[in-house]
């Protein structure tokens, strides 16, 4: 016997090699995966749909804010280009001197964006970079590596984005004529007949709010700017958040492990003491568990494995195919009373009605996922069809001094065979139909398809009850209960465990411990998902402050002609106060759909490798509807304090705004 070890050229193509000629052997699953060829194209077009929503996500925010700026500022010149255009200046001329400003600006900025950067890498991975050492299984520190030509193409595209931002509005700005740009007449639209507003906005925001409607009407590109850049801050924020919340959703699936315990025990009836066994009773497992050092919750479940049969009509298609008649090996999990109570009221079901020791009804959990080879990728199977189910226990026939030995298929037939104890030549053969009876039938009350943490590793349904109902389903309690240990310090409460009488410490195990690459990977991905949140978040933040406050700042002029014919403070805070909410209503109409609509896009990409629930991240959509009114209040008074100690006459006379 000879073990051969091989490397691919294409390491793409060795799944079809090891096919092609039938080799049994390992592949090396952690070294393909870093070349990308899993052999699972579920996983592949996963990853590289979330890598291409996620860089389309930092563009977009990114591009959007150097463009935003540059449009506004080119715009609000216009007045500037003009008079520059009456004096002689051609058209090519002032596209120069915008372009100008671009490069003198990204001299600046680019720079210091890369520097900035690679600092915070740098920062993250001296955060991280021992768990990431862990993950890839070296030794090796992590630390940041320069490379010139990433640095470089960053660079390209910054300065290839600042230019084209700056070009797109200056091309605009020099179309029009001198005259129409020294009036303004393209940027304030005029007509003959008055401009109405609504009776409502008049009753709640009176003069001030008119003011401020008829302002939006006559000056529909300056509002029209401020809303896009909060549609586009919110479409990034709960963008970036939906991305987060999906990868965390499914990168638990394939290591099977929870943060909800830390430690698991394998409680038996009995434990070996120096080649001895102790009877130890689960009462004094669960009052040692209770004592041991910094253990703060746990959960105990005992489980009964039956073969039974259901009928058709509760299961769904899918899963009917995949039995024979409805015929599989189901569990009966039976859970501490807490943790069922809990359940319960996670799922608003009646207490009375499923504790009820003259009618046992159990929870039936649906909707367990596993990987699924033929789809190449973590499917979640839906078994049942409905919300209450029956399941018939099929026991089968003892014959005194014969052992089962298989099945025979004969004559399309299929045939239990029994040998004799004393005789294997004596053998008895009896069909299918003959062999099995029926025993208990089991009937759950509801059906919830979102697993708990205790039902690990469902390939189909499973009916849960009350450990107290143990022995009036079964008959006798379960002989081994896992228990699930929360704590404050896994390591400080394994060792008091271990040192317990009443606890074997070859069945406590430290799931931290033994999962340290899994949870550092966790770790990781929270760590690179949240700072993107929050780097989304500040590109949003930014543009909305910059739009606001330059517009405001641009505004002065109107606002001390107001403040000149008598408007008082308190009805200006009105009126941009108006401005606030029409501004934060405009941008969620339009940016919460669109949302949604990049939510539904991230959901189909990950879908080609897990099989998830859509959601929407509603925590995200609440955050972001309260932030927008909070972000535009906010910056609004900031830019009004500073042109309240304006001098009216100054302002007035000034051409410029």
């Amino acid at each position: 016997i000879y073990d051969i070890y091989f490397t691919m050229k294409n390491p793409k193509e060795t799944r079809d090699f090891v096919n092609s000629y039938e080799l049994n052997g390992e592949k090396n699953y952690e070294l393909l995966s870093f070349y990308g060829a899993t052999g699972f194209d579920g996983f592949t077009a996963a990853y590289y749909s979330m890598i291409t929503i996620l860089i389309c996500l930092i563009m977009f925010g990114s591009i959007s804010l150097i463009y935003n700026a540059f449009s506004i500022s080119v715009s609000e010149r216009t007045r500037q280009f003009g008079l520059l255009s009456s004096v002689g200046a051609t058209k090519k001329q002032l596209r120069k001197m915008v372009l100008f400003e671009a490069f003198a600006v990204s001299i600046i900025g680019i720079p210091s964006g890369i520097i900035v950067g690679l600092t915070g890498i740098g920062i993250t991975l001296m955060a991280i970079g021992s768990k990431i050492s862990t993950v890839l299984g070296t030794d090796t520190p992590i630390k940041i590596c320069i490379a010139p030509l990433p640095i470089a193409g960053a660079c390209a595209i910054a300065l290839v984005t600042v230019m084209i931002s700056a070009w797109i509005p200056s091309i605009r700005a020099t179309r029009i004529t001198a005259v129409e740009a020294i009036r303004q007449s393209r940027d304030i639209k005029s007509k003959n007949k008055p401009i109405k507003t609504p009776k409502i906005v008049y009753k709640l925001f009176g003069m001030s709010g008119m003011l401020a409607q008829k302002y939006f009407r006559r000056s529909r590109k300056k509002y029209r700017s401020t809303i896009v850049s909060l549609f586009m801050s919110i479409v990034l924020f709960i963008s970036a958040s939906a991305f987060t919340e999906y990868i965390m959703a499914t990168v638990e699936t394939p290591f099977g492990i929870s943060t909800e315990y830390d430690l698991i025990y394998y409680h038996n009836n009995y434990r070996d003491s120096y080649n001895h066994s102790v009877e130890v009773s689960l009462e004094d497992t669960i009052d040692s568990i209770k004592s041991a050092e910094d253990v703060t919750a746990m959960t105990y479940i005992g489980n009964n494995a039956i073969f039974g049969k259901t009928d058709e009509k509760y299961l769904t298609e899918e899963f009917a195919k995949k039995t024979e008649s409805g015929q599989s090996h189901y569990v009966l999990y039976f859970v501490d009373d807490d943790s069922f109570r809990e359940l319960l009221r996670e799922n608003n079901l009646d207490e009375n009605r499923f504790m009820n020791p003259e009618n046992p009804l159990a929870v039936a959990i649906d909707g367990g996922k596993f990987l699924d080879f033929e789809q190449g990728k973590y499917i979640k199977l839906r078994s049942l069809a409905s919300d209450e189910c029956e399941i018939t226990e099929i026991n089968t026939i003892n014959i005194d001094g014969y052992y089962y030995d298989g099945n025979l298929e004969e004559d399309d037939e299929i045939f239990c065979l029994y040998r004799n104890e004393d005789n294997p030549q004596d053998v008895k053969k009896i069909p299918v139909s003959e062999i099995y009876v029926e025993g208990n039938t089991f009937k759950s009350g509801k059906t919830i398809t979102n697993p708990p943490y205790w039902c690990k590793y469902m390939r189909s349904f499973c009916f849960v009850y009350p450990y107290s109902m143990a022995e009036i389903i079964t008959g006798s309690e379960p002989s081994t209960v896992d228990f699930y240990i929360k704590s404050d310090n896994h390591a400080d409460s394994y060792n008091s465990l271990k040192e317990s009488d009443n606890i074997d410490e070859h069945r406590l195990i430290d799931e931290v411990a033994e999962n340290e690459k899994e949870y550092n990977l966790i770790s990781i991905i929270k760590v690179f998902a949240y700072g993107f949140i929050i780097l989304i978040s500040l590109i949003a933040c930014a543009n909305v402050f910059n739009t606001i406050s330059t517009n405001v700042n641009l505004r002065r002029r109107d606002f001390a002609m107001l403040r000149s014919v008598g408007m008082t403070n308190g009805e200006l805070r009105r009126m941009t106060n108006f401005e606030c909410i029409m501004y934060g209503t405009k941008a969620l109409l339009f940016g919460l759909p669109a949302s949604f609509g990049v939510t539904v896009l991230i959901f189909v990409a990950m879908h080609n490798g897990f099989e998830n629930d859509f959601f929407i991240p509603w925590k995200a959509v609440w955050i972001a509807v309260f932030s927008v009114f909070a972000v535009v209040f906010a910056t609004m008074l900031y830019a009004m304090s500073k042109i309240r100690s304006d001098n009216l006459i100054e302002t007035l006379k000034n051409e410029n705004i």
